[in-house]
């Protein structure tokens, strides 16, 4: 194979074979990493710590995405905690529904809409009637995940709903002739 230049240059396939050998964890050992991770976290060094507490799934990481997510990891933070079922992490994804800020209500909702809390869904359908309209929005799509009766209530409220210049209410609308169709009763 020849370079740009002229150069000869060496074949980039490498073929590799082996046995893996998978080990348990050292709990121990694993949650001093986290907590020295989660220092990190809360200085000048957080991106790189952030960065690698995000992709833990254990709930030693939560006090410190917690932390991290009033500080400047907050993106990645809460969007972290939604693989959690845990009433603190909940909490902390929640409050942002509160603000006035419409990026941080927006990706509250976004954030609940994948929560693996059980109740999350509940805290988004409550806010069906945000002023933020891409809230409404993922409360109408989250609508389905209701009992029948409650979902077509709430998704005829929104049928003249204008957020996002009519989207919130073409949404609702679609959504519940789904619903009608696929049980006309």
């Amino acid at each position: 194979m020849r370079s740009r230049k002229g150069l000869s240059l060496p074949p980039v396939l490498r073929v590799a074979s082996g046995m893996l050998t998978v080990k348990p964890c050292d709990e121990e050992a694993f949650g001093k990493l986290i907590e020295h991770w989660g220092e990190q976290a809360m200085t000048e060094s957080y991106e790189n710590a952030i960065g690698k507490l995000v992709h833990i799934e254990d709930k030693r990481v939560i006090p410190w995405l917690i932390k991290a997510a009033d500080g400047r990891s907050s993106f990645y933070a809460m969007s972290a905690l939604t693989k959690f079922d845990d009433d603190a992490a909940l909490a902390t994804i929640a409050k942002d529904l509160e603000s006035s800020d419409d990026a941080k209500s927006n990706s509250a909702s976004a954030n609940l809409a994948r929560s693996a809390h059980p109740e999350a869904i509940g805290i988004l359908l409550k806010n069906h009637r945000h002023p933020n309209f891409s809230v409404r929005m993922r409360a109408v799509q989250a609508a389905s995940k209701m009992e029948r009766g409650a979902a077509l209530k709430m998704l005829r409220e929104h049928f003249d709903d204008s957020g996002g210049d009519g989207v919130v209410g073409s949404e609702a609308r679609r959504i519940y002739k789904e619903l009608m169709e696929a049980d006309p009763e």
